[in-house]
């Protein structure tokens, strides 16, 4: 209750902005499994979440996030409120956007939806069914792109020691440098193609563990300058599933976008649409930034993408 309370005070004392909801959420699981073999698992484990939303005085602007960790300080003391009322601040008084074919700036708390969306799409199952872009090898992205998930990463949120079917996960690199790298499959597969199960088998479908996109070397500041003028994709604006399309590939969403240049302030130009496919914008990769955050399950850092057209 006092870590809700006093997100709620920061965001009042941000001029102009408002609390709309804050909820803080604490699951405590208890899991075991039994087999036919005689082999038993159990483990508890604790999650803890603290979701925000806030919005400008007017009603104009709006966002909402979450904070999720293992550990109850992170939600109690990250200042989620202050950061949502500042950044709803900063949506405001958009300028017209010059021009559209610059490189642009992806943050990683935008990359992390995209990439968490994409998840499902690693079913093998799904794969040989033709209900995902992805094959095996496939080349999808730049060879900057890597991306692991690892269930067993301590204090990762969805660190687990099994799945529902009692397997222990395995590492899997989903995205080699650019290529479709290893798939979920689960026991039956397995035996069929004489392997082993990866061990995301969830309640429903699958359960993806821990994912970590591999970092770059410079930072940001050691970037701009060689980009010039460049946008800065800086949020998504997505409600549910519609947004993306794990057949074909497609994404189709609204985010909010500054213009920027290294040694100069960001200008705020407005909501913009992006059309565009994963392959695509994976494909556009051209550099990845060393500022490495976590996001709920999603380790990630800052992209400049190439390529990427906006509506």
């Amino acid at each position: 209750e006092d870590a809700v309370n006093q997100n709620i005070d920061d965001v009042r004392s941000v001029q102009g902005v408002d609390p709309l909801a804050f909820r803080y959420t604490e699951v405590f699981t208890d899991r075991a499994v039994a087999a036919s073999n005689g082999n038993m698992r159990s483990e508890q484990s604790t999650h803890y979440t603290l979701y925000g939303k806030v919005g400008t005085s007017d009603g104009e602007n709006a966002v909402e996030h979450s904070v999720q960790s293992r550990l109850f300080a992170d939600v109690a003391s990250l200042p989620l409120g202050v950061d949502l009322a500042n950044q709803v601040v900063r949506y405001t008084d958009p300028q017209p956007l010059a021009d559209k074919a610059l490189p642009i700036v992806m943050s990683p708390r935008a990359i992390a939806r995209i990439m968490q969306s994409v998840v499902p799409a690693f079913d093998r199952e799904r794969v040989d069914a033709g209900q995902s872009f992805l094959t095996d090898g496939r080349r999808v992205g730049s060879d900057k792109l890597h991306m692991i998930d690892d269930a067993q990463a301590p204090g990762g949120f969805q660190t687990r020691g099994f799945d529902v079917r009692g397997v222990p996960s395995l590492d899997l690199p989903l995205i080699r440098e650019g290529c479709v790298g290893a798939l979920f499959q689960g026991p039956e597969l397995a035996r069929e193609l004489d392997g082993r199960p990866s061990g995301h088998c969830g309640a429903e479908g699958v359960w993806p563990g821990n994912l970590v996109l591999r970092a770059g070397t410079r930072s940001r500041n050691m970037i701009y300058p060689d980009l010039g003028p460049f946008l800065m994709l800086d949020d998504l604006i997505v409600r549910g599933s519609k947004w993306f399309d794990l057949a074909t590939g497609k994404l189709r969403f609204k985010a909010h976008f500054f213009s920027g240049e290294a040694g100069q302030e960001p200008v705020y130009v407005g909501v913009h649409s992006v059309n565009t496919s994963y392959v695509e914008l994976w494909s556009g990769i051209r550099e990845v930034a060393n500022d490495q955050q976590r996001f709920g399950s999603v380790d990630v850092s800052t992209w400049v993408v190439d390529g990427l057209k906006l509506g």
